[in-house]
């Protein structure tokens, strides 16, 4: 099982052995894809699973709300439906209990396992500016280097701001451009002033480098960390 829906709770047979098979399953899925160091999208998925179960968890009224409902009766008068839960039965509640103190730890433990491997690839990841930069940080292009091989990924990045729940955060948007086998007659410098002379920019763009001493998944790891590596450090600047 590669995802678990966002509904797996209260969706289909409400049944502890039955909830318990379906997360492990997953989590089995997951556990192996980290064993292989792919992060990605499997540590954001759990992130957003846990937060939605403790908030299940410790908000009783939003949990009920979430519970399937059926049409109780209509209001003609004033144009209004009622409803009524689908879940009576104080066993079934009692049953979903048991499914959440299960759930919790369980996904917790998983999360924090890809934590440790992120933590573990950000603090090693080296990212510093190509020579000099320009005023405007807010786009440019990402060098990004695997382990000890002679590739460089080139990406083009855009800074995005956007506003959620009064307050303002960051994000980032990049696009594959072309890859440079590095070498003597290929530097990073010669790299940049390629891009430049082959994309026609009347200014210099602003170019980071981001290499990681390993060898990790590009797409599912290393690439998803350097982003944020690089929001992170343009945020300060």
């Amino acid at each position: 099982m590669d995802t678990l829906k966002e509904n797996w709770l209260t969706e289909g047979l409400i049944d502890f052995e039955y909830k318990k098979f379906v997360l492990l399953a997953y989590l089995s899925s997951v556990k192996k894809h980290f064993k292989e160091q792919k992060l990605y999208p499997d540590l954001a998925e759990l992130i957003a699973h846990y937060n939605l179960l403790q908030s299940l968890a410790l908000n009783k009224t939003r949990f009920s709300e979430s519970m399937p409902k059926y049409i109780q009766g209509m209001d003609f008068k004033n144009f209004l439906l009622h409803y009524q839960s689908a879940v009576q039965d104080d066993e079934v509640m009692e049953e979903i209990e048991k499914i959440l103190q299960f759930s919790i730890p369980e996904i917790k433990k998983q999360m924090e396992e890809g934590r440790s491997i992120y933590d573990f690839i950000e603090q090693e990841l080296e990212l510093y500016p190509l020579g000099i930069q320009p005023v405007d940080l807010q786009y440019g292009y990402l060098f990004l280097r695997n382990g000890g091989d002679n590739l460089a990924r080139v990406y083009e990045y855009r800074l995005t701001i956007f506003e959620r729940h009064d307050e303002k955060y960051r994000g980032i948007h990049t696009r594959y451009v072309t890859s440079y086998t590095t070498g003597i007659n290929t530097t990073y410098e010669s790299m940049k002033m390629t891009l430049i002379r082959e994309a026609k920019l009347l200014t210099v763009p602003a170019v980071y480098v981001a290499g990681y001493s390993g060898s990790v998944p590009v797409w599912e790891t290393l690439l998803p960390i350097a982003k944020r590596a690089l929001v992170k450090h343009l945020s300060t600047m």
